[in-house]
């Protein structure tokens, strides 16, 4: 009997130190694989939820629209704001599901191509730059592969040029936001 109890303790040994060597294995799995997750694949695994956003030119709340490889959408109602990544200080309200990353086209649509639609329809924008809060209201003219150029216009009117009061060159890499709406 005593032989027993010794090799049901021995079994009892080998099966918490297997248990926790599972254990440990299981853990470094889940936090290699969680490191493999991007920004991008979290906030494609939030699209149509609400998010708040903070950058160095203030905060938004709204549902996430879209996701692109260098930016996304912040919508609340008909009020959108694009937002680069490299603006991005906090995000509030992301879970820990991911999607997968976009592709193909998608993948190649940076922050100017997203700008490039917003010139294309004319829209109305604020551009937001730096940390001091200026702001730059009125049209994209064009958008180059690191500059665009806003035309700024007088309140209400559309772009004529007996409107514009002057046109602005931004930096792409100094713009926090891009509101519309």
């Amino acid at each position: 009997m005593r032989w027993m109890s010794l090799f049901e303790d021995l079994e009892a040994e080998l099966a918490a130190a297997h248990d926790g060597e599972f254990g440990r294995e299981v853990s470094e799995m889940t936090r290699t694989e969680i490191a493999r997750i991007s920004l991008v694949e979290r906030l494609v695994g939030h699209v149509g939820m609400s998010l708040t956003l903070r950058s160095g030119a203030g905060s938004w709340s709204g549902t996430l629209g879209h996701v692109g490889a260098e930016w996304l959408v912040l919508a609340n109602g008909n009020h959108s704001v694009l937002v680069p990544f490299s603006a991005l200080t906090e995000i509030d309200g992301l879970g820990v599901q991911a999607g997968q990353r976009p592709a193909g086209v998608q993948a190649r649509l940076g922050f100017a191509s997203a700008l490039r639609v917003l010139a294309r329809e004319r829209a109305t924008v604020t551009i937001h730059t730096g940390q001091r809060q200026a702001r730059l209201s009125g049209m994209i003219d064009r958008v180059g592969s690191d500059h665009c150029d806003i035309a700024e216009v007088v309140a209400g009117e559309c772009r004529r040029p007996q409107h514009v009061r002057r046109v602005v060159t931004v930096l792409l890499s100094a713009i926090s936001a891009v509101e519309s709406g």
